[in-house]
């Protein structure tokens, strides 16, 4: 008589929340979400009771595989669960059908624990596992770490605008995930009308950095308003990536934390100082033209925490003196100094060079949260935004009008990186990466391309950057090979994506750690996207 009375009490819930709605006007009391609303005409979700949804109740295991169940229309009804804790519950048809579809997984003790919240890392596994997600818009949140189980997961569902952080930039995986936001993911994912603002660090592809130079700490807001509370604050003098620009507001992000901040506290351009000649302007070595700025900003050195000595007007032509990573020294009647070289069109004349005009995309891999492979002391995001620097300036003082992904440690989207290539109408893509493997013994250097667009012009730039990388580099020749990774499959211009060296390698990595192999690996990408113009 017990088994039976418990029978029929979990008949009852899974009836009145996971039943279909007896008409297609149904409507909770307690939400008016128009997500909750199109899932439950369309039977997937149901109120706890009568008009009543419980919207920030938490979700068990077994309301989950239920919902996923009835989202992609897998019939439970006669399975039966491996998993002890799940006979005779309610749901174990489709927790056995989720289990045999291999999209919801039991513990290590060989227990479903179908009555427990699930997690909001757990809840990206099983919409991954469940579903195809395509990338829009770059997201990394900054408590998913990259060597965590669940932090592909997570990318996935932020790229595709499906889950929502919070706005310090966190996502907060360990936290149980309610009814509303698993009924929000899912309608996401089946209904092209919903999508998220998904509050992460650096959305969006960063047009500019810029260093805080408020007094104390300078407040970053939801909004670009004071009438919205801070967030949180940025010291003075950290480097910020600049998103987009609202009036006197701009959208910011560190690692540490994304919002809108007053430009009035922010100082644009600018990366890494180096030293520098000021004993005076020295050899002209090339004509610039002052692009993308009302008035540039020109400092005694190349960094943007030098003092500023005045200001060029767009379009001025200027003289160029020297060349370095990220910065140029120039020079007009007025005023002489150094210039971010994100803001100067090199122009020479008299270099009859192959690039002159050419539109070249330079993809410094992986960055940010991601930091691509990690090995004997080494980030793959240092050295490829490193090396990618080096090649940018080597080919502006060519002539050629270089656009980065990124120019500074921050993660734009593989979508995004495409993108950017695209809308520029390159005439070539080239995207830099170290290499990484199981076995230590692993060495050399390789490129590869795609055929999806311009097959023979992508395996020509392959085999002219893959040549001078074996001179220069004195390395392994991997070779040349066909191979459709995102950013050289969906970019419409020749397209290549080159393999420096290995970091797990100690002799290799040693070497890469040095300014004479990156620039050598600058000078070969360099000279091969020279030969393959010519």
């Amino acid at each position: 008589m017990k088994k039976n009375l418990i029978w029929i009490l979990s008949l009852v819930l899974l009836l009145t929340f996971f039943a279909a709605p007896a008409s297609a006007s149904t409507s909770f009391s307690d939400t008016n979400a128009s997500e909750v609303q199109k899932l439950a005409q369309d039977g997937i979700v149901k109120g706890k009771s009568p008009g009543v949804f419980s919207p920030r109740s938490t979700l068990t295991r077994a309301e989950a595989a239920t919902m996923i169940a009835r989202a992609i229309n897998a019939d439970g009804k006669n399975g039966k669960s491996s998993f002890d804790d799940a006979r005779g519950h309610w749901a174990e048809g489709e927790i056995a059908e989720m289990e045999r579809r291999g999209i919801i997984n039991g513990y290590g003790d060989q227990t479903f624990r179908p009555n427990a919240d699930i997690s909001r890392q757990e809840m990206t596994t099983v919409l991954s596992r469940a579903f195809t997600y395509n990338p829009i818009k770059g997201s990394f949140f900054t408590d998913v770490k990259p060597d965590s189980f669940y932090y592909k997961f997570i990318r996935e569902l932020g790229d595709a605008q499906i889950v929502n952080g919070y706005q310090d930039g966190t996502y907060r995986p360990k936290e149980t995930i309610t009814r509303i936001d698993f009924s929000y993911m899912v309608a996401r994912t089946l209904y092209s009308e919903f999508s998220a603002t998904v509050d992460s660090v650096a959305l969006g592809n960063a047009k500019s950095t810029g260093v805080v130079t408020s007094s104390g700490n300078l407040n970053v807001r939801p909004s670009p308003s004071t009438e919205y509370s801070a967030l949180g604050s940025i010291p003075r003098g950290t480097t910020v990536s600049i998103h987009e620009r609202e009036g006197n507001w701009a959208l910011v992000s560190t690692k540490d934390i994304r919002g809108y901040v007053s430009l009035s506290f922010i100082d644009e351009d600018g990366e890494k100082e180096e030293e520098v000649d000021n004993s005076g302007p020295g050899k002209v070595i090339a004509e610039g033209k002052v692009v993308n700025a009302n008035n540039l900003n020109v400092r005694t050195g190349p960094g943007t925490s030098n003092d500023r000595v005045g200001t060029i007007p767009n379009g001025t032509t200027v003289n160029v003196h020297e060349l370095l990573s990220g910065w140029a020294k120039v020079s007009t009647d007025s005023v002489t100094g150094y210039v971010s070289l994100y803001y100067l069109q090199i122009i020479d004349p008299e270099a009859a060079s192959s690039l002159q005009g050419k539109t070249v995309v330079i993809d410094a891999g992986h960055g940010g949260n991601d930091p691509g492979a990690v090995a004997n002391g080494l980030q793959e995001k240092e050295i490829n935004l490193d090396v990618s620097l080096r090649l940018e300036t080597r080919l502006k003082a060519a002539g050629a009008n270089v656009v980065m992904t990124r120019r500074s440690d921050w993660y734009p989207s593989l979508a995004e990186r495409v993108r950017v290539a695209n809308n520029a109408k390159a005439d070539i893509f080239i995207s830099v990466h170290a290499n990484a493997a199981g076995a230590t013994s692993a060495s050399g250097t390789e490129t590869f391309f795609d055929a999806a667009y311009w097959g023979g012009d992508s395996k020509k730039l392959a085999e002219n950057l893959q040549t001078e990388m074996i001179d220069k580099l004195k390395t392994r020749d991997r070779g040349v090979k066909q191979q459709g990774f995102y950013v050289i499959r969906n970019t419409t211009m020749p397209s290549v994506l080159v393999e420096l060296g290995f970091m797990t390698n100690k002799a290799e990595a040693d070497r890469m750690k040095t300014n004479s192999f990156r620039n050598a690996a600058a000078d070969a990408l360099y000279e091969g996207t020279v030969n393959y113009f010519k």
